[in-house]
C-alpha cells in the first residue's frame, strides 16, 4: 500500500499547558511512544485533549472543595460554574 506514513517522533509539549494538563500529557507520550504511534502530526490533538483533562481534573476539584451549589451574591443559591466545566470533560 502507497499510504503515508508520518516518522515516529515525540513532539513538544506545548508550554501553554498546565501542570495537571502537562502531566496527562507525559502519562500518554510515554504510552503512545512505546506503542511507536505518536508521530509530529499528533501534537495538537494531544494538546487539545491534555487541555481539556486539565480544566475538567481543575473543575471537579473544585466541585469537590465547594459542592456543586454556591451562594449567588445576591444570597440565592445557584448550581456552581464549575458543574458546567466538568461535565464537558473530554471523553476517552
Amino acid at each position: 500500500m502507497n499510504e503515508p506514513k508520518p516518522e515516529i517522533a515525540i513532539p513538544e509539549c506545548p508550554v501553554e499547558l498546565g501542570a495537571v494538563a502537562r502531566k496527562e500529557w507525559d502519562r500518554l507520550v510515554e504510552q503512545l511512544s512505546a506503542l511507536r504511534i505518536l508521530t509530529q502530526l499528533d501534537r495538537a490533538a494531544l494538546a487539545a485533549y491534555c487541555g481539556a483533562y486539565g480544566m475538567w481534573a481543575e473543575a471537579t476539584e473544585a466541585i469537590q472543595k465547594y459542592g456543586t451549589m454556591v451562594k449567588s451574591p445576591t444570597g440565592y443559591p445557584v448550581q456552581s460554574p464549575y458543574v458546567s466545566i466538568a461535565n464537558r470533560r473530554p471523553r476517552s
